[in-house]
């Protein structure tokens, strides 16, 4: 059966540090490819007055990782809007009938699963590939990884990554002072200028 990796998230811009993890992924070896999946709006996340929109983030997705071999972008929760990681997995579940779905998370999030919407429903139809640097909360990982296999029966896999140092909001407020370019891959930076996103001058304005 093929496997395929859901990698989602607001995107908000896509930068060297979802390259990275999709690059992991994808070296891994443990699935055959991997969907992007930029969310409208996140149900748990206020997204700030800077934002681009939903549409400028699929875009700049599909920018970043254009020639990427295994790599997929879906429009999926940009066209459903509103949506939780269920609603996401039940859709593409129907969709890819033969496909076996696994999603990636980094450790943060891998320790919250229990509490996300029907989490019990969610790991039953889909497994979970966790990221980390081990180094740090190994025993942690290791422990949460048993409940869940226990208590919900769930399939997970811990993935070894070393994280590139940036966080999106830190990242805007480099875009709006005019900085930031190493993060961002170069047909990104080149949308982000010709929109004037993220507060960011255009060539024009020069």
């Amino acid at each position: 059966m093929k496997k395929t990796a859901v990698y989602g998230g607001t995107f908000n811009p896509p930068h060297n540090g979802h390259m990275s993890v999709i690059k992991a992924v994808i070296n891994s070896g443990e699935v055959d490819d991997i969907i992007l999946m930029p969310s409208n709006q996140p149900p748990h996340k206020v997204l700030p007055a800077n934002a681009a929109t939903p549409r400028q983030r699929l875009d700049m997705v599909r920018l970043a990782v254009e020639g990427m071999p295994h790599v997929l972008v879906s429009d999926l929760e940009i066209t459903a809007g509103f949506s939780y990681t269920l609603d996401t997995v039940d859709s593409l579940q129907k969709s890819m009938p033969e496909t076996e779905l696994w999603l990636v998370v980094g450790s943060d999030m891998f320790l919250t699963l229990h509490q996300w919407y029907r989490a019990e429903e969610l790991l039953q139809k889909c497994g979970i590939i966790a990221l980390s640097r081990f180094q740090k909360g190994t025993d942690e990982l290791l422990d949460y990884e048993k409940l869940l296999r226990t208590k919900y029966s769930a399939k997970t896999k811990l993935l070894h990554h070393e994280p590139v140092e940036i966080s999106s909001s830190r990242l805007r407020e480099l875009i709006k002072n005019g900085d930031g370019e190493e993060y961002l891959p170069e047909n990104v930076i080149k949308y982000i200028s010709e929109h004037s996103l993220y507060g960011a001058k255009s060539e024009n304005d020069y």
